[in-house]
């Protein structure tokens, strides 16, 4: 699968069927960043995936 052609979902979701394992994942999103909903959602799948990533929010938005 092209990652490029893929939406993160749907790469995840592949990791999981084919046993695949991913590396340590550290995801950092801002309160004020635009992608803040599309952070938390990929969050939450990772974690029903047992994934092993951190995940952190602080003030700020993306830069």
């Amino acid at each position: 699968m092209n990652y490029s052609k893929a939406n993160q979902f749907t790469r995840l979701a592949e990791f999981v069927r084919t046993g695949e394992r991913l590396p340590p994942i550290y995801q950092h999103c801002g309160l004020k960043d635009g992608l803040l909903s599309s952070n938390r959602k990929m969050y939450d799948a990772q974690k029903a995936t047992a994934c092993d990533v951190t995940y952190k929010e602080s003030e700020g938005a993306h830069n």
